[in-house]
């Protein structure tokens, strides 16, 4: 059995990247993995090949709790090494004026977990979870400046995951 070493950090933010430096016997198509711990082995979801080398960025699934970086052959996807890891809820603050007039522009400063995809959307508030109005993608940074909708009435700024497109967090603005 081959010597593997995992080394990350013991908790990440859901979604966030994990930077793993691991060693092991870099077989041809192994790769490494960071789940749930509940999700059965030999299933993956993100993943990163080991021919790029250590240390490797791998993102966390979305879901607070307990998860696993898991080393996974590429014949039969076989588990050979595996390290507990941690997933934080992402926090998200969202602050912005409490009523705009429809179609300006608006500031909207926040803090969330500024993951890969995450953007804000503001939409009326009795969209679906899964609607996308005018957004603004989060890696531009805070404050966002998005578009209000061109319905009046009662609308909600979303922080929305760009992993599984969960609402992350929300408030309330009038659009007058």
């Amino acid at each position: 059995v081959p010597t593997i070493t995992l080394e990350a950090a013991a908790e990440i933010v859901e979604g966030g990247d994990v930077s793993i430096t691991w060693s092991g016997p870099s077989n041809r198509g192994d790769y490494i993995t960071v789940v749930p711990k509940s999700l059965p082995d030999g299933r993956s979801l993100s993943n990163n090949d080991v021919s790029r080398g250590s240390p490797l960025r791998v993102q966390a699934p979305m879901g607070a709790g307990a998860g696993e970086i898991r080393y996974m052959t590429a014949q039969g996807a076989r588990v050979i090494a595996r390290r507990d890891i941690t997933f934080l809820p992402a926090k998200v603050t969202l602050e912005a004026p409490e009523s705009a007039d429809a179609g300006a522009t608006i500031a909207v400063t926040w803090t969330g977990p500024n993951n890969r995809g995450d953007y804000l959307t503001i939409v009326p508030a009795n969209a679906p979870e899964a609607q996308v109005g005018r957004y603004a993608n989060t890696e531009s940074g805070s404050p966002s400046r998005i578009i209000m909708p061109v319905e009046k009435g009662a609308a909600e700024i979303r922080y929305i995951s760009g992993q599984n497109r969960a609402v992350l967090g929300r408030r309330t603005i009038l659009s007058k």
